[in-house]
């Protein structure tokens, strides 16, 4: 069921009926997500959305102003989105009798509970999942209020209504990620062989030891807001170094034994750097930069010494859009 009605022209008689024109065919849908993946489908009869949906098109911004004595007017410092609050009015109902809406109304309680959920780390408790003609997209959500009702004015036997306000501190709704292809050093390549096989002569003979295995690759960073890039690499190397047009420059050093992964994530929400998933800041090169990926094309590369045919690596992030779709 789409979110919202589309206002048009009265239908013709039965006998010629308007055609309808699938240009304009509503695809938006709301769901709720609870971070394990079950989902509540807010597509009627039972569940359905109301008019009045607040919060889901661009983030509140906050523009951070100086003054200069004898200056006209300020000055711009900082332009920066900041969280957003969504309004969701919402009809929740049941053909089924008064047991069966009680039982409805437990289980949109559990959808919005925080308890037993590391909502710090995770950046809040479930996530609010837009599906339309432009995708899918997801934001992470808390529950604020609004579900307080009033008997006998929000309720009935059978049904309620209400004004639910969801809290999203990351302002950004996530897509499908982007990433690089995972690089690989190619082994050997044979460049004279018998016919039957039966001999190879292996050319080149062996890895150079200081191996670019990826050299200004171009990628496609999708979305419409910068994404932090998470770095993948599987040792062995003797360092590693990732990088970007965007101004990302992260440097691994005292080498990765054959075998050991690497997990470098540059968000500031969950900035980390794991070796075969232990922490380990001192792995890492002091001076790096930790800048973002800009929407659109960037270029990267990843440079790996003495790697071997066991050896990849791969950077990837989410795409990140500041409308629902």
């Amino acid at each position: 069921m789409p979110i919202l009605a589309r206002a048009g022209a009265a239908p013709g008689p039965a006998s010629n009926p308007v055609p309808v024109d699938a240009r304009f065919t509503d695809s938006r849908r709301l769901d709720f997500r609870t971070l394990t993946g079950d989902v509540l489908a807010w597509d009627g009869p039972a569940w359905i959305p109301m008019a009045g949906i607040e919060g889901l098109h661009m983030p509140p911004r906050e523009v951070v102003r100086g003054s200069v004595p004898g200056l006209t007017g300020s000055l711009l410092t900082e332009i920066r989105d900041v969280e957003r609050t969504v309004t969701f009015p919402v009809f929740v109902g049941s053909d089924d009798g008064h047991r069966a809406h009680l039982e409805q109304l437990a289980r949109l309680e559990a959808f919005l509970d925080f308890t037993g959920i590391d909502y710090a780390s995770a950046g809040g408790t479930f996530d609010l999942v837009a599906t339309s003609a432009s995708g899918t997209r997801s934001l992470r959500c808390v529950y604020l209020e609004g579900m307080e009702g009033g008997e006998g004015t929000d309720f009935g036997v059978w049904w309620a209504s209400f004004g639910l306000r969801l809290l999203a501190v990351d302002p950004y709704w996530h897509g499908t990620p982007w990433s690089t292809q995972t690089l690989r050093v190619p082994g050997p390549i044979g460049w004279l062989s018998a016919a039957d096989g039966s001999y190879t002569v292996a050319w080149p003979g062996g890895i150079t030891n200081s191996l670019v295995i990826g050299a200004n690759m171009p990628v496609e960073v999708t979305g419409t807001a910068p994404s932090w890039a998470s770095i993948e690499v599987v040792g062995p190397a003797t360092t590693f170094r990732a990088r970007t047009s965007s101004g990302l420059d992260v440097t691994l050093v005292g080498g990765l034994a054959a075998g050991e992964t690497v997990r470098v994530d540059t968000d500031p929400r969950n900035r980390d750097v794991t070796f075969n998933g232990t922490r380990d800041w001192s792995r890492v090169a002091p001076g790096d930069r930790w800048e973002p990926m800009l929407p659109g094309t960037s270029s990267v590369t990843l440079t790996m010494a003495d790697a071997t045919d066991a050896s990849s690596a791969r950077l990837f992030g989410e795409s990140l859009f500041k409308r629902a779709w």
